[in-house]
């Protein structure tokens, strides 16, 4: 059996690391990896003293957050001394390793990274340990794709995400609301228990919303509730101004949703370092078969990042 730590930030109960960790565990590691998934909190000195004396019981810790979070990695090899040690980052821009090794903190810290990995296939890899890994999804969305484009829900968008200002919520309905090729607008994600709440920014969402009548906020749901949600719309939301390898993102298209960016503040790396394609809003619209090469040739993209994601840890766990 082999053991593994996943060594996260703490994110007051909403975490997309936390889901695609849960992820890999249900649909790309066998039975024979345990793997266990802690917080560290900033406040908690007790707490995070106690995962960090039980990390000799691990054969692998990978430590995956933000750039502050690579500063672990010191603290860590004193409390253990084994040779799977990885900093991981599955987001790009801000939270990428391409970006993080790049500032002095990282260039300083690098010598205490123990596992070389620089020829593993497919993945990228900045010095030594640290090393970005596609996000894996399921994917759903290869017999849907093969169906003609339906007609049914080819106009409901769906925006998912966090209530915040960076997911771009009110911006959406401002930019949204005299369009009228929306005819319908589901909202999903939390409005409470994250670390950007932001009371005032919920408040005016929920007050603009009451007023529209062609607008649903659905709240925060189940993994389950929310693939079916995203199955019965059209169109894909793309208004966050910052984001990383967001599962939402690339789930929403394993399905065969078609991504429209919003505008110009919109984050559009995900799209453009791996070659999916979108719409942006108000583009006249595509005839179906345009629009069918689009979403088949994302779900494609998908399945290949699938791939490199599971070949990836392959050579770490089983090879």
């Amino acid at each position: 059996m082999t053991k593994v730590i996943y060594i996260l930030p703490h994110n007051h109960g909403f975490s997309g690391r936390r889901t695609q960790v849960n992820t890999l565990i249900d649909n790309v590691f066998r039975e024979d990896i345990q793997v266990d998934i802690v917080e560290f909190r900033s406040r908690s000195i007790f707490a995070n003293f106690m995962i960090l004396i039980s990390l000799r019981h691990y054969s692998l810790i990978f430590v995956s957050g933000s750039r502050r979070f690579c500063l672990l990695l010191p603290l860590i090899r004193i409390f253990w001394n084994g040779k799977g040690l990885f900093y991981q980052s599955t987001s790009l821009g801000y939270d990428d390793p391409e970006t993080v090794y790049n500032s002095w903190k990282f260039k300083i810290l690098y010598r205490f990274y123990t596992r070389h990995i620089g020829q593993l296939p497919f993945a990228t890899v900045c010095n030594r340990n640290a090393v970005s890994v596609p996000n894996f999804v399921r994917s759903f969305g290869s017999n849907k794709a093969s169906e003609q484009y339906p007609q049914i829900g080819a106009s409901t968008f769906v925006i998912v995400g966090a209530i915040c200002e960076r997911k771009g919520q009110l911006r959406a309905l401002n930019e949204l609301e005299n369009l009228e090729e929306i005819s319908y607008l589901k909202v999903i994600g939390p409005d409470k228990g994250f670390y950007e709440y932001d009371a005032v920014y919920i408040k005016k969402f929920k007050d603009f919303i009451r007023r529209k009548p062609n607008v649903e906020y659905m709240g925060n749901l189940t993994h389950e509730q929310l693939l079916n949600e995203l199955a019965d719309a059209g169109y894909f939301l793309c208004a966050s101004t910052q984001e990383g390898a967001s599962n939402a993102y690339l789930e929403a298209m394993s399905l065969g949703l078609i991504p429209v960016v919003l505008d110009d503040k919109s984050d559009t790396a995900l799209f453009d370092r791996y070659g999916f394609r979108y719409l942006r809003i108000g583009q006249k619209n595509l005839n179906a078969e345009c629009l069918m090469d689009l979403r088949t040739r994302n779900i494609s993209i998908i399945e290949n990042l699938n791939i490199r994601c599971e070949t990836f840890y392959k050579e770490i766990f089983y090879e």
